[in-house]
């Protein structure tokens, strides 16, 4: 097994600069968040990645800060008006960071781009993390363009379960495909990525009267359950399991939990399924529910009751998941199809 070259590998994907400043975030357990062993070492790792960027540039700051306890919350104040000194940042935390950090690259276009790494762990330095990434580079030019034609995204699920994927735009601008293909030098038009990268990404349609409408199966602490979904909302768990009434509780109680705020495809081969969303999401199809703010969609921090209620929870169906997609096709205005699944197998590149 080939020696993973962490130096290289900032150098490939992020080209950085002599006189650039570099921020490394670590979120802190505290409180009622407890620490963790793979916690523990991704705070090790960060200090190894900084040390590492430092050959390659001379300013690396570490900037630690209490876990805010849920994914892509808002940072804390102080840690949030601190990125305006930076030019590149690199989050390996234990709560994800990403939407706080696309907001930020934003308000500076051009000036600052990220990677965000909520649940990086160090064997991913022989799987998603080794992968070629010119290949996946190649992979999201691939998928991204047929995705922003497409009007519709048809998933069949290996349960018989059935959803349709509105991604025509009621809003100029928005519903924008993306890709995450982690190139992350000075140049890029994506400023923030995750690592490891890979995926063609969109949000779909979520104003009212939107097409997306089926049946989404997901497992969910040890239980198969399949969410009914109208108008691009979550309406409830429409099966008799055990965790059918928590999850339509779930849902109800706070409606913006269920919005359907992504429709993807994972596209890094060397990619694995072990259960951390952050790799997972990048060996196949998944989609998200609750914040799209941060990936081009409408629904950000205000539109939950409670921002303890924020969330952007991903939902993968790769091989390794208990669920996976049978055959995922896009479907343009004109009616044309473009099969990128078949028999849970990618046939499009």
């Amino acid at each position: 097994m080939a020696q993973f070259n962490l130096r290289q590998f900032l150098q490939d994907v992020f080209a950085p600069q002599p006189d650039e400043k570099v921020a490394v975030l670590t979120d802190m357990p505290h409180g009622t968040i407890a620490d963790n062993p793979k916690w523990k070492e991704r705070r090790q790792m960060a200090d190894e990645w900084a040390t590492a960027m430092a050959s390659l540039t001379g300013s690396v700051y570490g900037l630690p800060y209490d876990a805010t306890g849920a994914h892509n919350a808002d940072l804390p104040p102080t840690i949030a008006d601190k990125l305006a000194d930076y030019s590149l940042v690199l989050a390996l935390t234990e709560f994800s960071a990403t939407a706080p950090l696309s907001l930020h690259a934003k308000q500076r276009p051009g000036q600052f781009r990220a990677a965000s790494m909520p649940g990086i762990e160090r064997r991913m330095e022989q799987s998603g993390l080794a992968a070629d990434y010119q290949d996946i580079q190649r992979r999201c030019a691939i998928l991204q363009p047929i995705m922003q034609a497409a009007k519709t995204c048809e998933v069949d699920f290996d349960t018989g379960d059935h959803i349709s994927f509105d991604l025509s735009a009621n809003t100029p601008g928005t519903n924008v495909a993306k890709s995450d293909d982690g190139y992350l030098h000075p140049d890029t038009k994506k400023p923030v990525a995750n690592l490891p990268a890979g995926e063609a990404y969109q949000t779909p349609n979520e104003e009212p009267g939107s097409d997306t409408v089926g049946i989404i199966p997901i497992f969910w602490k040890g239980h198969q359950a399949q969410l009914q979904v109208v108008e691009n909302r979550i309406t409830n768990a429409c099966g008799c399991g055990p965790i059918d009434h928590e999850l339509t509780e779930y849902f109800t109680s706070d409606p913006a939990r269920g919005n359907i705020a992504e429709c993807a495809f994972g596209c890094n081969p060397m990619a694995i399924v072990t259960g951390t969303i952050l790799e997972d999401e990048k060996a196949g199809f998944h989609f998200a529910w609750g914040r799209s703010d941060h990936l081009g969609g409408l629904f950000g921090v205000d539109d939950f009751q409670s921002p303890s209620h924020v969330v952007h929870q991903d939902i993968v169906y790769a091989k390794g998941n208990p669920i996976q997609v049978r055959r995922a096709t896009l479907i343009d205005a004109k009616g044309r199809e473009t099969v990128v699944i078949n028999d849970g197998e990618y046939v499009i590149f």
